[in-house]
């Protein structure tokens, strides 16, 4: 039994005793011509002999104070691996203000999911492709939480993944907010990806996704697909799995979501388009529970976020109950930020998309995930950029000061001359480039995220525990009144 609930039992029947003493007659009670006695809350509670005026209310509330203290003191023993983890562990998260309560909207809800489903959205650079580190958050908290699926997927996808598998019958036109320019809509109407995949054709195209990991894991099936777009000028026709075609119709160029539900779990989906407009992508989720999109971004330094459509982005977070926004960039830029004036004017940068995204979604949190050690070759040799301690920091310092919480990689992975280790590591956790991790060094990385999250969450949990425990210890030592 946990310490917290041996000390509830204990100062339960401490109340109860507290109770009895209060009300029983101070000459004891005659019974059978045997006088029973009970201890007075006077001789109970205090070694000094109490004032002639001293009532049993003002004996019951000390009774009460000194509960209420115990518990602090259990509260605090409980809480200390917790503090410890948030003050010491190189995987700690960085509060704003350093408050260990920012994330609780997010674990309510994420507690409530069985009844109302919840969204986490991960944006990243390339460190983040095929699904890696988002994976691993998804999976634990799917398994915790509920939920299935791997989230949201571009219509036409043109990067691998590890986990589901694409294919489309027609290369539609893509538009991006990230990569080279010639990929930019002049009109700029992002969806929640940063891009779009333009349908304009009188021909049906036709994509289908798969999982590609053979496992039973509820991360890898789906009992719900949703088909988002943005028709233009006249309906788009879809067609899920050769069931009965859905028109969706232009809502003054609102984002639309399409729903379709299945009877069974499914590990894969065939979708066929027809019409003029923008798809923006498909979520494979579940009715409820928790899903986590991954968003790689390659070559992206993370600051186009503010290049995107306000009123797009907003309906996303909003339809879809999103909580989190993980921002996982910088790793792009550390070669150019060669001082710290150019590594200040970056963050300012940073801090400027952070606005604009709280913005967008008020009802989510926000973690900034800052850049891994790097190395550049210099005289022969591989050595970290000297300044990435000083981005590292600089960076977290920025973060929190706008209201956003920090995760460094940084740190996580020991700091400066740490990608050397991990590259140089058996199995490798990072790859000979001095850059990218490997898949087992993503998957690392992730299971260390996870960790912070899941260690903010139990601590969360066990604050609500004692929040119970005081408010029956103040009603079980009030029951004189």
């Amino acid at each position: 039994m946990k310490p917290y609930k041996i000390a509830l039992f204990i100062f339960s029947v401490i109340g109860v005793l507290t109770c009895i003493a209060a009300v029983y007659p101070e000459n004891g009670i005659d019974i059978a011509q045997t006088n029973v006695s009970f201890p007075t809350l006077n001789s109970m509670l205090t070694p000094e002999k109490p004032s002639a005026d001293t009532t049993p209310e003002q004996v019951a509330t000390f009774k009460i104070d000194s509960i209420l203290s115990a518990l602090d003191s259990m509260q605090r023993i409980e809480a200390e691996p917790y503090l410890r983890f948030f003050q010491e562990a190189p995987n700690r998260i960085y509060f704003p203000n350093n408050d260990l309560t920012f994330f609780d909207a997010l674990y309510a809800a994420l507690d409530s999911a069985h009844e109302k489903p919840v969204r986490i959205v991960h944006y990243g650079d390339s460190q983040i492709e095929e699904d890696r580190i988002t994976k691993e958050l998804r999976l634990e908290l799917q398994s915790r939480f509920g939920g299935s699926g791997v989230g949201l997927l571009p219509f036409v996808q043109n990067i691998s993944s590890q986990t589901t598998r694409q294919s489309s019958s027609a290369t539609l036109t893509r538009k991006m907010a990230y990569g080279p320019t010639s990929f930019r809509s002049s009109d700029r109407i992002y969806g929640p990806l940063l891009r779009m995949d333009i349908l304009n054709t009188p021909t049906t195209t036709t994509i289908n996704a798969k999982r590609i990991v053979p496992t039973d894991n509820p991360a890898y099936r789906f009992t719900k697909a949703t088909i988002l777009s943005r028709p233009i000028g006249q309906d788009i026709t879809l067609k899920v799995n050769n069931r009965q075609p859905i028109s969706v119709s232009p809502r003054d160029n609102q984002l639309t979501l399409t729903p379709v539900l299945f009877s069974d779990t499914m590990n894969q989906i065939t979708v066929s388009a027809t019409g003029n407009g923008y798809m923006y992508g498909i979520m494979l989720d579940d009715t409820v529970g928790v899903s986590v999109d991954n968003v790689p971004m390659r070559g992206c330094s993370g600051t186009i976020f503010t290049q995107a459509d306000p009123s797009t982005m907003r309906q996303y977070y909003r339809l879809t109950n999103t909580k989190l926004i993980i921002m996982q960039f910088t790793g792009n830029s550390v070669p150019y930020l060669s001082t710290k004036k150019a590594v200040l004017g970056y963050i300012d940068k940073i801090r400027n998309q952070l606005r604009f995204m709280k913005r967008q979604a008020p009802d989510a949190v926000i973690m900034f995930i800052g850049p891994s050690d790097m190395l550049q070759s210099k005289d022969g040799t591989k050595a970290s950029y000297p300044l990435l301690p000083y981005i590292d920091h600089q960076m977290q310092l920025a973060v929190n000061e706008e209201g956003v919480a920090y995760w460094s990689i940084f740190q996580m992975m020991g700091g400066s001359g740490s990608m050397t280790k991990w590259s140089q590591a058996t199995p490798a956790l990072a790859g000979k480039d001095g850059i990218h991790f490997t898949r087992l060094g993503a998957q690392h990385t992730g299971t260390k995220l996870t960790e912070a999250v899941m260690q903010g969450y139990r601590y969360y949990t066990l604050r609500n525990e004692f929040k119970q425990i005081i408010a029956e210890a103040k009603s079980d030592t009030l029951c004189i009144e």
